[in-house]
C-alpha cells in the first residue's frame, strides 16, 4: 500500500509539472524589485526640510544586482547613488531633503526601471497652538478694588467688556 502511494505522488507530481510547463504557467513567484520609504507613516505626515529619510530597496530577483538610483525635485536631479543588493535582501540608503520647501515632493527613482517612491516634504510641521482668549483685564484693573469698585466688579462678572 505504501509503495502504491509513493508511486502516485511521484507520478502525480511529474504530471502536474508537465501540465504547468505545457500551458506556459509556473508556480514559482515572478522575480521583482521593490523600493519604498523605511518609515511610511512619517512620509504620510511629511518629512521636515533638511531631513535624511531612509529608502529601502528589495531584490526579489534570482541574482545579486547593483541598483542605481537618483532623487529628483521639479525635474532636476539632486542626488545619485548605487547600492549592491543580494538575492532576497533589503538594503537601505538615505536621501537628503535639504533646500526643499513646503509641500515639495522628492521622487526617488531606480535608473532604467519603472519603480520609484515619492518623499513628501513639509519643512514646517503643523504645531498645536494654544488659543489666546481676549479678557477684560487691563493694567488699571490690577489695583486692589475696594468698596464700590469691588461691588461693581462683582456685578459685572460674565458681562461683555463694554458693560463695565
Amino acid at each position: 500500500m505504501l509503495v502504491i502511494l509513493a508511486v502516485l505522488v511521484v507520478f502525480g507530481g511529474t504530471m502536474f509539472n508537465s501540465v504547468v510547463r505545457a500551458t506556459g504557467g509556473t508556480y514559482l513567484p515572478k522575480p521583482f524589485t521593490a523600493i519604498g520609504v523605511a518609515d511610511p507613516v512619517q512620509n504620510f505626515y511629511g518629512f521636515s526640510g533638511g531631513a535624511n529619510p531612509r529608502v529601502s530597496i528589495y531584490n526579489g530577483t534570482t541574482k545579486s544586482k547593483t541598483y542605481h538610483w537618483r532623487s529628483v525635485l521639479k525635474g532636476e536631479v539632486r542626488e545619485t547613488g548605487a547600492l549592491r543588493v543580494g538575492v532576497g535582501e533589503t538594503r537601505y540608503f538615505r536621501v537628503s531633503l535639504g533646500n526643499t520647501t513646503t509641500s515639495d515632493v522628492v521622487r526617488v527613482e531606480l535608473v532604467g526601471m519603472p519603480q520609484f517612491v515619492e518623499l513628501q516634504v513639509y519643512p514646517h510641521a503643523p504645531v498645536s497652538y494654544v488659543p489666546i482668549v481676549p479678557t477684560t483685564t487691563s493694567t488699571t484693573d490690577l489695583i486692589t478694588p475696594t468698596g464700590e469698585k469691588l461691588k461693581n466688579k462683582l456685578n459685572n462678572v460674565g458681562n461683555s467688556p463694554g458693560n463695565s
